[in-house]
């Protein structure tokens, strides 16, 4: 039996439309289930976000700290702090960074998680 260029093109794009497709889309009770939806758009989630403690490490005590003299321009100092790597803390060494009115420094810190009872460490930054 001979199959024709038509019967043949037909097939083709058969197969190409259904490879095409894709996975049917969620249901609405599937999406409100699935953790990563709901962590890409905000809403409550059951499980943690990845790196999440339930009790987290302690933060060490800080070292005493020596500022170096101030150099020459607007700069401010950004002082030393710890930093959690997702296994263990690390100092950071203060340095000076240019100068930005209005800002301070809030060192690394454990912050509630979007799962209860989780926590997660936000990077010290300046706000």
């Amino acid at each position: 039996m001979a199959i024709t260029s038509r019967a043949l093109t037909s097939l083709l794009l058969c197969l190409a439309a259904a490879a095409c497709a894709g996975p049917p889309p969620q249901s609405l009770e599937e999406q409100l289930n699935d953790n990563d939806f709901n962590r890409t758009f905000g809403l409550p989630s059951d499980t943690p976000t990845p790196g999440a403690f339930k009790k987290p490490p302690a933060i060490p005590a800080n070292f005493v700290e020596v500022i170096p003299r101030r150099p020459r321009g607007p700069v401010m100092w950004q002082p030393s702090s710890w930093e959690w790597t997702g296994k263990d803390y690390v100092w950071v060494k203060g340095t000076y960074v240019p100068a930005v009115p209005d800002v301070s420094f809030v060192p690394g810190h454990w912050e509630p998680d979007q799962a209860p009872g989780y926590n997660v460490w936000v990077r010290g930054a300046w706000k």
